[in-house]
């Protein structure tokens, strides 16, 4: 299946003619039901942004494919299934859910994952996930670390870029 999806690579981002863009989609599919997690996650793409000639937008197919690739553990289709549920792309928004994607992206060191894990942390998603700067600082900074500028923005914008995170002191307790 490799081989199928390297004919993909080859065929399809070059030209852009009607024929090359249904013989890239063809080795795609191929490749992605052959269960190739890149395959996959490409595939996904093009049903969510509509490329080859596909409808955008078109979730259901999109969510099928990361799922497939996510379950693999392929960190890519880990953050795109998390961005499907943090905007709420075809299924309902959930913030827990898509933090849930990302942490396995982060946890495969996906630069990418592990800023939105800590994004996802710090801001917190409602009652079901109340912020947590705690846990998501370090993966913001090992992401900044792991040159994101995302996560450096992130933590400049909260001041905390070099800073130690402390819980806040519980009120009537003085230590002199």
């Amino acid at each position: 299946m490799l081989l199928v999806f390297f004919l993909y690579v080859l065929s399809g981002p070059k030209i852009g003619g009607e024929d090359t863009n249904a013989s890239a989609l063809s080795y795609l599919q191929m490749a992605a039901n052959g269960g190739h997690p890149g395959a996959q996650t490409k595939l996904g793409e093009c049903y969510s942004e509509g490329k080859y000639g596909l409808e955008a937008g078109t979730w259901k197919e999109a969510r099928k494919w990361f799922r497939l690739a996510a379950r693999q553990g392929y960190a890519e289709a880990c953050v795109l299934l998390g961005n499907m549920y943090l905007n709420g792309e075809g299924v309902p928004t959930n913030v827990k859910v898509a933090t849930k994607h990302y942490r396995v992206a982060a946890e495969k060191n996906n630069s990418l994952g592990m800023y939105l894990l800590g994004k996802s942390l710090c801001e917190g998603g409602g009652k079901k996930m109340p912020p947590n700067p705690k846990i998501g600082v370090p993966w913001l900074r090992k992401a900044s670390k792991n040159n994101s500028m995302q996560a450096t923005k992130f933590l400049e914008s909260m001041n905390l870029l070099g800073q130690t995170i402390t819980s806040p002191q519980k009120k009537g307790h003085n230590h002199h």
